[in-house]
């Protein structure tokens, strides 16, 4: 996917996305969640040794992902939905969508679940750049929708 001359700045890229999407303001007060709680795991020279085995691949899936974050933040990821977490995601965001015909939700879990979202976005995200540039397969692009 990533030339090796590029995958490195590539990779940092992306770290550097993570850093600023997990630090914001906003995404703080929604999670209650402290700038300690995940910056160090992103900023840790694990965290670039993962994101390259997950970049090895052309393609990925959102399990894959989710694993990648389950990994490096255990910490947050200690209860899982008895659903399990891929599920919980999609009750999620169809309850965020269409809270009148999905009105219930778990809201233990939505911290977790809001930290695996943007870490999905972003990925996806900065991968469909990448892919768009070399030709890649249009039909695994994703669409994000967010607040603002």
């Amino acid at each position: 996917m990533v030339g090796e001359y590029m995958q490195r700045d590539f990779l940092f890229e992306i770290q550097g996305k993570l850093v600023k999407a997990f630090s914001s303001k906003e995404f703080l007060e929604k999670t209650n969640l402290e700038e300690n709680d995940i910056i160090p795991f992103i900023r840790n020279n694990a965290f670039i040794e993962e994101l390259s085995i997950l970049y090895e691949n052309t393609e990925f899936t959102c399990l894959e992902i989710l694993n990648f974050c389950k990994l490096l933040l255990i910490n947050i990821f200690i209860n899982e939905p008895s659903e399990g977490w891929l599920p919980y995601a999609y009750k999620y965001t169809l309850n965020k969508s269409f809270p009148h015909q999905h009105p219930h939700i778990e809201h233990e879990y939505e911290t977790p679940v809001i930290v695996f979202l943007t870490f999905l976005r972003i990925i996806m995200n900065e991968t469909e750049k990448i892919n768009k540039d070399s030709e890649g397969n249009p039909s695994l692009y994703l669409e994000f929708l967010t607040d603002s």
